[in-house]
Formats: C-alpha cells, structure tokens, sequence
C-alpha cells in the first residue's frame, strides 16, 4: 500500500468518525469519573442521591459528615466543594446561588438529603432508602446479625462472604 492510499483510507476512516458521539462519550466518562471521585459507582447513583439546589448545581451528604456541592455542567471547570459543617455550606449557597424553586429554602433542600453509608466493602457510598434497593430487596445486607455495617449491593455482600470464607 502505497503512503497516498493510506493517507485516503485514514481520512476516510477519520470522516466516518461521529464527532458528537464521541463526545458524549467523553461527558459520560467525565460523569462516571466526578462520580467515582466523590466514592459512588456510577454517576446515576452520585445523581439519586444528591438534591438540587440551584441551576445545575447539586448537593450530598456522605457517610463522612461532608457535605459536597457539585455541578454535572462545571465539573471540567470547576472542582466540587467540600463543606464540613452545614453552616458554611448555607453561607455559600445564600452568597452564590438563588433557588430552583420560589417558596422554598435552602435549609428545608438540605433536609430532604439523606446522611449516604460506606460499602463496608468496596467503601463506595451508597444510598441507604435509594428506591432501587428497597425494589430489589437490598435494604439491609448486615456484615453480622446486630451489626449495623451495610453493602452497597449484593455483589459485593457475597464477596466478602466468599473471601471471609476463603481465609
């Protein structure tokens, strides 16, 4: 093969090439990564278990007591916030944001968040009262009876299982 015709096969291949799929694909990997940055397996768990607040922008409550403030448009911009304590958090959004909705505050938002688990597993956070669990049947995969430590599913509930087992 001739350098001429491999340079028409490559610019044919390159036109073929779906530019705007392309680029979905990247937005959802950038998705699943802002996800697994904030310790939740896919980006559809990180978005069930956040309220928004304002346009675009997000909060949660993990398992740590931190609050996260993030934004699935500016992520490539922008980093989440990370908020200790409730109160600053309140400051920021009051200072920056208004609300989606009229009639209702930022605090009565932030009570609607449910405090995330850690996978006593994978350490990934999970949503105790997400709606796909409860249809599942997952509510409550307990490390031991009278033991409050939970698995994000049932994959790695058994897995844990089949390595305690294996030692």
């Amino acid at each position: 093969m001739s350098t001429a015709e491999h340079d028409i096969d490559w610019e044919t291949a390159l036109d073929e090439v779906d530019l705007a799929q392309v680029l979905a694909e990247v937005d959802g990997a950038l998705l699943d990564n802002l996800a697994e940055s904030l310790r939740f397996p896919t980006y559809e768990s990180l978005l069930r278990a956040s309220v928004q607040i304002a346009e675009e922008v997000y909060t949660l409550y993990r398992s740590d007591g931190v609050w996260v403030m993030w934004s699935p448009s500016r992520y490539k911009e922008e980093d989440p916030l990370f908020f200790y304590f409730q109160e600053p958090l309140l400051e920021h959004l009051h200072t920056h944001y208004e609300l989606v909705e009229e009639g209702i505050s930022f605090v009565s938002l932030l009570a609607e968040l449910t405090q995330m688990k850690a996978c006593m597993y994978c350490h990934m956070e999970f949503d105790p009262f997400d709606p796909l669990r409860i249809e599942l049947g997952i509510e409550r995969f307990l490390r031991e009876e009278g033991d409050d430590s939970e698995y994000c599913s049932p994959k790695c509930a058994m897995t844990a299982i089949y390595e305690e087992m294996q030692d």
